[in-house]
């Protein structure tokens, strides 16, 4: 599964982003303070509804939205807010389905790159994390 649109509204210092990421790799890059960091913390607050920081929503509204649209046709539409219960709805293909939080959980694979702690590793810990980034495809007949 591949995201293939990401709208992001009142979430930590985000007013409004909207993004539908080109296939392949995608860069985010920018100067300190941009909202880099936020963008990869609503992707994982969309998916698991962790929270990195006590206070998500944008200072001085009521509501963050998160929408994530994946090239499988899941819809995740999760909105944070203040003074009333947080909203969650999955669709597929345009139709509401059920799910629970550790359904939509099963989504996420390993550990979620966070530049933040990425940058105040000692280079032994970043290399490890960028060697099993890489994927190698091998077979057995390629060992000699």
């Amino acid at each position: 599964m591949k995201i293939k649109g990401i709208e992001v509204k009142n979430f930590i210092g985000i007013k409004e982003f909207k993004w539908n990421p080109s296939p392949g790799i995608n860069i985010i890059e920018g100067p300190k303070g941009t909202g880099k960091s936020s963008i990869t913390e609503s992707l994982e607050t969309a998916f698991s509804n962790t929270k990195r920081r006590t206070e998500v929503i944008r200072h001085g509204e009521d509501e963050a939205t998160l929408f994530i649209e994946t090239d499988t046709g899941l819809e995740i539409d999760r909105r944070i807010r203040n003074n009333k219960a947080d909203y969650l709805k999955l669709r597929q293909e345009g139709k509401g389905i059920n799910s629970t939080e550790k359904e939509l959980r099963q989504f996420l694979s390993g550990d979620i790159f966070r530049p933040l702690d990425f940058i105040n590793m000692d280079v032994k810990e970043q290399t490890k994390i960028i060697l099993n980034m890489i994927e190698v495809n091998w077979t057995m007949e390629d060992i000699h």
